[in-house]
């Protein structure tokens, strides 16, 4: 885990004991599902615990605003907390006064270094059944430098994401594509289901 990772966790330990939330149910949940999920079903799966919101500003203003009545309900039962970028943030938040009101806290955390981006990839892509070669780790590096340098954008979370879900795609085309005449080296190297994304797979 990075250092924001790991503060993150102390963060929410330190929220759950200022509610006096014992419950240690945590749900996670990005801005763009929640516009399609029903509300009520999204508070009631999470009351007790915590809910966090990832990507937090792709909500709509419609979702904003039930997610807002909603929360009016859980009376102090549920601790929520919304990530994003700062500026994202300021926008999500401007969208409903009373939405705002409900989160007077906001923590501003430094950018991430490419080492956690690229820790935060290894550990998303295990989650979806793969892994990325030494070489694959070495083009994602160049990927995000590519990013900060040429396209003059803050690498994020959800920019890693994408990264390795298209990387993934490739991958996993790849992998089926394959023969089934392979060789005896080639299916003892791959000896599980795993797919391996490749420096190829960035490209």
């Amino acid at each position: 885990a990075t250092g924001k990772t790991t503060l993150a966790v102390d963060i929410i330990k330190a929220a759950k004991r200022s509610k006096n939330i014992t419950g240690n149910k945590v749900a996670r949940i990005t801005g763009e599902a929640m516009n399609s999920k029903p509300m009520q079903e999204v508070i009631d799966n999470s009351v007790g615990g915590v809910l966090i919101v990832e990507e937090a500003a792709s909500m709509t203003a419609d979702t904003v605003r039930k997610f807002s009545a909603a929360l009016e309900n859980t009376e102090g039962k549920l601790l929520v907390i919304l990530e994003d970028s700062r500026e994202r943030m300021m926008l999500l938040l401007e969208m409903d006064n009373r939405f705002r009101e409900k989160f007077p806290a906001i923590i501003d955390l430094p950018p991430y270094t490419n080492t956690d981006l690229v820790a935060f990839a290894h550990s998303y892509a295990t989650e979806m059944g793969c892994t990325i070669d030494e070489m694959g780790v070495l083009a994602l590096y160049s990927k995000l430098a590519e990013m900060q340098y040429q396209s003059e954008v803050i690498p994020t979370l959800y920019h890693v994401k994408e990264l390795i879900n298209e990387a993934m795609e490739k991958a996993k085309k790849r992998k089926k594509s394959k023969s089934s005449l392979s060789s005896f080296f080639s299916r003892k190297k791959e000896k599980t289901n795993e797919t391996v994304i490749q420096e190829k797979d960035f490209i």
